[in-house]
């Protein structure tokens, strides 16, 4: 489990990549830096703002749901998740008589 220290509100003097999404930080934005630690080992990283904010309003993110990549892969699997969502229902539509009548 990652233990966040602590973090501050930067504008990046280079590019970094972003610990959530992975995407580039460019130089000049505007970022949050990180210091942190896991099993006893210090670490530093950067966030997108966005990022950050998805992480404190997530709760699933404060347990051991932190990790590099984290925001990438919940987004794929979000999308992953609506496509096949989708899919049954309209699965169940077709096979469901009461859809194809006055029930949809």
């Amino acid at each position: 489990m990652i233990d966040i220290r602590t973090k501050r509100l930067v504008k990046t003097r280079k590019e970094h990549t972003c610990f959530g999404c992975t995407e580039t930080i460019e130089k000049g934005e505007n970022a949050v830096a990180c210091a942190a630690k896991q099993d006893e080992q210090h670490m530093r990283f950067h966030l997108h703002e966005d990022c950050n904010k998805m992480i404190v309003k997530d709760k699933w993110f404060s347990g051991s749901g932190l990790y590099y990549g984290c925001i990438k892969d919940a987004k794929q699997d979000e999308q992953h998740m609506r496509f096949h969502l989708h899919e049954d229902c309209n699965k169940m539509i077709v096979k469901d008589k009461w859809f194809s009548g006055s029930g949809l």
